[in-house]
């Protein structure tokens, strides 16, 4: 599994790229190696690309878990894109924990979709 990202400070969005098989420890890694990176700040918002996930081995418990532990600030808002259904699926679940946890979260189709949800204005934002 290879599990990237880039920072781009001057639009505050850090940019997430998953691809093969996705892991709990994979996962808890690059959180770790994001929150220690000196460009990072918690109030960024995300956009997570997880068209190129061809497996995933996590636990409904973990992605409690994540929404809970974010290195994220409340106020950020996070965009997920997944293009097959079970992908799609499991980002909603982790999206519905986050929001239960007072973050938002997008789950979407399509990069562009997401990149348009990042971008409008807090008070008629939707997810898909």
């Amino acid at each position: 599994m290879a599990i990237e990202y880039r920072i781009d400070a001057e639009t505050e969005t850090v940019r997430t790229t998953a691809s093969g098989t996705l892991t709990e420890a994979e996962t808890m890694a690059l959180y770790a190696r994001m929150r220690d990176d000196p460009v990072f700040r918690p109030g960024y918002r995300q956009l997570c690309d997880l068209r190129g996930i061809t497996a995933l081995d996590v636990s409904t418990a973990f992605l409690q878990t994540l929404a809970q532990v974010s290195i994220f600030s409340r106020s950020s808002r996070r965009a997920f894109v997944a293009t097959d259904d079970f992908t799609f699926g499991v980002a909603r679940m982790l999206q519905s924990f986050c929001e239960h946890e007072g973050r938002e979260v997008g789950v979407f189709r399509t990069l562009e979709e997401a990149e348009a949800w990042l971008d409008t204005p807090e008070p008629t934002r939707r997810s898909a």
